[in-house]
């Protein structure tokens, strides 16, 4: 269970899976995810109050980066890897639906780590359109309000 969100909705099938290492759940992997990943090591239950039931994370999900099937100490080299050589930008220009990938992966960390929105989703279709349209709603809260009301909560 890697908090994937599988979601069956008028023939198409759409796999949400969280962004490994984003530790604050604003959709973005950067030096903003620092505090609550040490959180999450060092006092899971506060991790679990601030980050995890608030947004839905799935620590698990976000944080196995070795593949190991936990999340322990033994990804923090990995976890730390991403963070400085693949951050994602945050905001919606980042993301498209049709692509499923941030653009311009690493100019968060060496432009000076500031965020320029309150984070992005991307979706993967499993059949792409040609209408490849960004992202404009990244408010969580609405997004899975909008995903749960056409697919129900189903989880992988």
């Amino acid at each position: 269970m890697d908090g994937t969100f599988y979601c069956v909705s008028n023939g198409r099938i759409f796999a949400l899976r969280p962004l490994r290492g984003d530790f604050n759940g604003d959709g973005c992997r950067n030096n903003f995810d620092v505090d609550a990943f040490v959180l999450s090591l060092t006092d899971r239950p506060e991790w679990d109050i601030d980050f995890g039931d608030k947004y839905g994370l799935n620590l698990l999900g976000i944080g196995d980066c070795n593949e190991d099937g936990v999340f322990n100490n033994f990804d923090i080299d990995c976890i730390i890897d991403l963070l400085i050589n693949d951050a994602t930008p945050c905001g919606d220009e980042g993301y498209t639906i049709c692509e499923g990938e941030p653009e311009g992966c690493g100019e968060m960390l060496s432009g000076g780590g500031e965020s320029s929105g309150s984070g992005g989703v991307a979706a993967m279709e499993s059949s792409q359109s040609d209408d490849c349209n960004e992202v404009t709603d990244t408010d969580m809260e609405h997004f899975w309000t909008m995903v749960t009301a056409r697919c129900g909560r189903i989880s992988g």
